[in-house]
């Protein structure tokens, strides 16, 4: 399977989470199962793999960005 859109995903809830771009994450969430359904159509995956990875990769994205948020402390925007 392809894990490192695990580590990806968090990169970018992180980035996302820096910047407080709610908007963004939300544009995220969104793209990540297509992301995740056209590699698992590419690689043959079954429908169960592709929902687990998609799961994951879409709790990576937010714990990245609730991270993201955590690192960038009280600043005012």
């Amino acid at each position: 399977m392809t894990y490192w859109i695990l580590p990806l995903s968090a990169l970018a809830g992180v980035g996302l989470g820096l910047r407080y771009r709610a908007v963004a994450v939300a544009a995220a969430s969104l793209m990540v199962p297509v992301v995740v359904v056209v590699l698992a159509v590419l690689r043959g995956w079954s429908p169960w793999a592709t929902a687990a990875l998609g799961g994951a990769a879409l709790i990576s994205l937010q714990a990245g960005y609730l991270v993201g948020i955590a690192l960038d402390g009280e600043r005012p925007k």
